[in-house]
């Protein structure tokens, strides 16, 4: 435990940290979207989009509420209420509608879509987020951002 008179530098901490979330999470959607255009791509269509990417992106989503508490702890610069909505609109998303109605979403093509600009934005965003917080995200990446 640091005395009262030394300075503990969270810094470090927080740029590891948050520079491992960011990764984790572009990889995890980069993973998403890998799933969703190889199963799109298969003879089982939409089906076969749903088995293979819904479990995983529901549950990737679910494990973005963590954003939440970052920016109410300040750790992010983000304002809550605005995190909050927009983590909790998509988290509603992926168990009220597409979990609790898997025959209407596996058969259609506004999920696959979904899934798609979901993953494509995330893992440019997270990666963009990982590399900036060493001021390495290129200016296609920024771009792209």
């Amino acid at each position: 435990m640091a005395g009262k008179d030394q300075k503990v530098d969270s810094g470090g901490a927080r740029v590891a940290y948050l520079t491992l979330y960011n990764a984790l999470f572009a990889s995890l959607w980069a993973s998403i979207f890998y799933t969703v255009a190889t199963a799109a791509a298969s003879s089982g269509g939409k089906l076969a989009v749903y088995e293979a990417a819904e479990a995983r992106s529901r549950w990737v989503q679910t494990l973005t509420l963590v954003e939440v508490a970052h920016s109410a702890v300040g750790l992010v610069k983000s304002p809550v209420g605005t995190t909050a909505l927009q983590v909790v609109a998509r988290t509603i998303i992926v168990w009220m509608v597409c979990y609790s109605f898997p025959e209407s979403t596996a058969s259609s093509a506004a999920y696959v879509a979904l899934l798609l600009s979901w993953a494509t934005a995330d893992t440019i965003r997270y990666a963009y987020l990982a590399l900036n917080l060493h001021g390495r995200a290129s200016d296609a990446l920024v771009w792209l951002r």
